[in-house]
Formats: structure tokens, sequence, C-alpha cells
């Protein structure tokens, strides 16, 4: 037997560089009945989907343009019941609509074109006109709500979806952006993410960027007066891998392409040596508190804490800092080490309190003296070589004179 195979001369199929399954009532977000395409440099605003749980057969009027025409469609991703569509700088979503089965009289008349295709409808609304994601690698669906970088330097997630409501898509990343925004652009866009647990780790350039999506500010941000006592009540933990030779050192990192990746309910960190070898280190991260556990064994995690500067609400005044107090504990047999900050100078206590391995509720806070005399800002800097936990701080001043 031989099959003769011939190509289209308008094939888009080809070009196409992602793909994703949705459509069906039944299907939720592991699945679909319909296998979705999109990313052609040729026509990057076009979306084509197959016929019913058929990816090798494309219906001729199966197909979508997503938006403006000269911008790329750059990820597909589901939340709710939807199939959330990205482009560089607008996003949109697709939904599943029962069809039809046209008769006989209405092909005839060409009222319907396809039976395949009037079996299933995908109705388009917009999400947002002006966010969308050119980050593809960083989407990931956190407690049933997406999340994504993009290379303005933000962390955004879809909160809602209705067609006339300008606050679907809102801000998480107010207080790491200075951080964010050191990177260029391309090294935001070359970011990857996943998520494990309650956490959603962001990688970009040796740095991992954790936010805690079980926080009260991710799940009620819409019960917050402002955008910006939201995000603050949203945790982010800022991780250098190349610090100190944690994970990799920086002379490594450049020479490799590290990513993230997920088996089972493990979170694992893969870089690949640019060379003829092809060599690959995998490492496994575990949210373990104290050690991270590696190919290489077990290493001690250096960790730490800064406040902001106080000014306590009158910064042109002098203020002294009076013993305060701090219910913190953490690995037993670990030192903190304690910095006071005042302005652009910072000050190391002789101190060194060891750690007790006590429960963080059945601590007893600390009581501290900083000694600070005539400042007009004060915060602090603790750092540990161990696990700690932070529960409580209450601070004691009292003013002085006015700033001449």
């Amino acid at each position: 037997v031989t099959i003769t195979v011939e190509k289209a001369p308008e094939d888009h199929l080809s070009g196409m560089r992602f793909s994703t399954w949705f459509g069906g009532g039944s299907s939720g977000l592991s699945g679909g009945t319909r296998l979705f395409l999109g990313g052609d440099s040729k026509d990057p605003s076009l979306i084509v989907w197959s016929s019913l749980n058929n990816p090798l057969y494309f219906p001729a009027t199966n197909y979508a343009y997503v938006g403006d025409s000269d911008t790329p469609v750059t990820a597909f991703s589901k939340q709710s019941d939807m199939l959330v569509v990205f482009k560089e700088n607008e996003t949109f979503c697709l939904r599943y609509a029962q069809g039809y089965t046209p008769t006989a009289e209405q092909l005839e008349a060409q009222e319907a074109i396809d039976v395949e295709s009037a079996q299933a409808l995908f109705p388009m609304y917009p999400i947002h006109p002006e966010i969308g994601c050119d980050c593809p690698g960083t989407i990931c669906l956190c407690d049933n709500r997406l999340v994504w970088l993009n290379s303005d330097g933000r962390v955004y997630a879809l909160f809602s979806n209705g067609q006339f409501n300008e606050n679907n898509v809102r801000e998480l990343s107010k207080t790491i952006e200075p951080l964010l925004r050191e990177y260029d652009k391309g090294v935001l866009r070359a970011a990857c993410a996943e998520k494990e647990g309650d956490h959603y780790f962001l990688l970009i350039d040796g740095r991992m960027y954790v936010m805690d999506f079980s926080s009260n500010g991710f799940s009620y941000y819409a019960s917050y007066s402002s955008d910006e006592k939201a995000q603050r009540a949203i945790a982010w933990y800022p991780w250098d891998l190349t610090r100190d030779g944690v994970y990799l050192t920086k002379e490594q990192y450049k020479s490799l392409a590290p990513r993230l990746f997920k088996s089972g309910s493990r979170l694992f960190l893969a870089a690949e040596a640019v060379n003829a070898y092809g060599s690959i280190h995998v490492y496994m991260l575990e949210m373990t508190g104290d050690v991270d556990t590696s190919l290489d064994g077990e290493k001690p995690i250096a960790c730490f804490f800064q406040t902001k500067q106080f000014d306590f609400g009158h910064p042109e005044r002098y203020k002294r800092v009076n013993p305060f107090y701090l219910q913190i504990t953490g690995e037993e047999g670990k030192h903190l080490n304690l910095t006071y900050l005042n302005g652009n100078r910072g000050c190391l206590d002789d101190c060194a309190p060891m750690m007790m391995g006590e429960e963080l509720e059945n601590c007893t806070p600390m009581r501290i003296t900083p000694n600070a005399v005539r400042v007009r800002d004060f915060g602090f800097c603790i750092s540990s070589e161990g696990r700690m936990e932070v529960g409580s701080l209450t601070l004691n001043y009292a003013m002085m004179g006015t700033v001449r």
C-alpha cells in the first residue's frame, strides 16, 4: 500500500508552537475534547482547534483571530470554565457552548458549512485591553486564579472575567516591584515558574521569588479598601540561588539554563550545561524549613528579614527608640544577628541571642534594647543560618525635638 500525503498550500498548523485541550461540559481543567493550537509566526493572532477528540483533523472553519492582528498570541491557560488566550498586551477568553447538528436542508442551503464545526461553538470575550503576558513560562493556576509575570516588571493575577469589569486583572507584586524592575525585558521573558503547595515559585536569572498565595491579600483581595493594602498582605520571599553557592555558583549559572519543573508532588530545578556533553544538574526543592535536599547533599539555608524604616508619623522629629519586644524562634542552637537601620546607616548589635527551638505559639517575646537615640527613622534586620519564625512585634519610642 502506498500512501501519498500532500501539504496544503496555506498550512498554518506546521507553524504553531503551543497547544492545549479544551472544550466539553465534563472535561474540566485537566482535559478537553478539542485541541487548540496557537503561535504561528506568519499569522500571529490566529488560533485553530481540531474536531471532536481528533487531533489529526482541523475543520476549515475551526479558527478565530484574537485581538489586534499585528500582535501574537503568546499562551493558552485554563481557569474555571474558560480558555484564557494571552497576547503581549491583551487578554481574551473562550468558553464552550454546545452547538447543533445541521439538517440536510441547512447544508444544502449552506446555512451550515461543516457538521463538525457546528456542533461546538467557542464565543470569545475580552478580559483586559492593555494587560497581557509576554512571559508564557511563568503562568500558573494558583488557588483557581491564573498568576503570571509580564516584562513590565509586574506579577498579575486574573480575579474575575466580566467583560464590562476593568478590574479583572490585578497586580500582586508591589512589594517586590523594585527588585523586578532591575531586570531587562529579555531576562524577564526568559523567566519560568511553577507552583508547589501554597507557593508560587518564580525563577528569574538566578533568583527565586516565592509568593504564598494562601495569604489573606491573595485570597481576599477584593475585600481590601485599596490595592496597596491588599498587596501589603501578600507574602513574597526573595531567594538568591547563587548566594554562597547554595545551589549554583554565579559562574555555573552563567553557563547553564536552569528551569523549574514538577514531577508528582515534588519541585525540581534542572540546569543543562551548554557544552558538547550536555550534562544536566538536577536539584530537588523541599519546603522543610531548615535544609535543602539536593543531589549534592544537605546544606543549611541562610535567611534574613528586614523591616521598613519607621518614622512613626513624624518624619521631622527626633525619636528615642526604647526597648522593644519581638516574638521570634528558630532552629535550636542557631544564633540571630541584629542590625539596626537609620537611613543609610546600619549598626550591628553585639548581642547574638541563641534560639531554643520552641514552637512559635509557646515562645516568650524577646526584649531587645537598641540604644537608638536622636533618630528620625528606625528599622532592623535579623539574619540566621537556620530556620526562624517571626510572630508579633511591639515597638516603643518617645518623641524628642524637631530637626533643624
